[in-house]
C-alpha cells in the first residue's frame, strides 16, 4: 500500500484547488487527527505503574484516545462503571489484586483528565500492561495512520479550504469526507467482528 508524505499529499490536494500550500497542510494533519478520533485505528501500548498505596492511574499520554485493554501479571482486567466497585466502610476498595476497572474522566481546566481506577488497591510496584487507541500526533513528515488512509484525508483538506469561496466543491468533498468515515468505520467493525468470533473459536 502505497504511503504519501506531507509534500506529496498537498501536491495530490492541489489538482482541485488553487489553495496556499500552507494551509493545505495544516487542514491536511487536522484530518488526521479527526480522522483517528472518529475511528479506532493507531493501537498503543505502554507499561504502568501506579503510585504505592493507590488504586489508581492517570494516564497522562497526550495521544490518549480510550482503553483497548488492561493487563496484570498476564490476566486481563474486565472493564466495568463505578457503580460496579466494592468499597470499604471508608468508601475506598479493599486491598489485593485487582481483576476489574474503569475509566474516570475529568477536566484540568479545558483539558480533560483520564484516570484508570482499579477495583482494588494493587500491591506496591505493581506492574501493568495498558493497551489504548490513540489519536494520531502530526510529524514532520507525513501522516502516522496507515497508508491506505492517507488520500482520505485530502478530502477534509479540500473542503476546508474551499468552505467560502467555492461551497459547491465544499459540499462535494466534505460528502467524500463523510463516506470515506464511514466506510472505515464498517471496515473497522468486521476486524473486530473477525476478532471476537476467533476469540471464541
Amino acid at each position: 500500500m502505497a504511503t504519501y508524505s506531507w509534500d506529496k499529499l498537498v501536491d495530490r490536494c492541489l489538482v482541485f484547488t488553487d489553495a496556499s500550500r500552507k494551509a493545505l497542510l495544516l487542514f491536511l494533519q487536522e484530518a488526521e487527527v479527526e480522522l483517528t478520533r472518529k475511528v479506532n485505528m493507531m493501537e498503543h501500548s505502554v507499561t504502568i505503574s501506579p503510585p504505592n498505596d493507590a488504586y489508581w492511574f492517570t494516564m497522562s499520554f497526550k495521544d490518549f484516545k480510550e482503553v483497548k485493554t488492561l493487563f496484570h501479571k498476564g490476566n486481563q482486567l474486565r472493564k466495568i462503571e463505578e457503580k460496579d466497585l466494592n468499597l470499604n466502610n471508608s468508601n475506598l476498595p479493599f486491598q489485593g489484586t485487582p481483576s476489574r476497572f474503569y475509566v474516570e474522566t475529568t477536566k484540568a481546566g479545558f483539558a480533560p483528565v483520564y484516570k484508570l481506577i482499579f477495583d482494588r488497591i494493587p500491591p506496591d510496584s505493581s506492574i501493568f500492561k495498558l493497551y489504548y487507541w490513540a489519536l494520531a500526533t502530526p510529524n514532520l513528515i507525513g501522516p502516522t495512520v496507515p497508508g491506505q488512509y492517507h488520500t482520505d484525508l485530502c478530502y477534509y483538506a479540500i473542503a476546508q479550504v474551499t468552505a467560502k469561496a467555492n461551497p459547491e466543491i465544499f459540499r462535494e468533498f466534505t460528502s467524500l469526507w463523510g463516506q470515506s468515515i464511514m466506510a472505515i468505520k464498517n471496515e473497522s467493525a468486521d476486524k473486530d467482528l473477525i476478532y471476537n468470533i476467533d476469540e471464541v473459536i
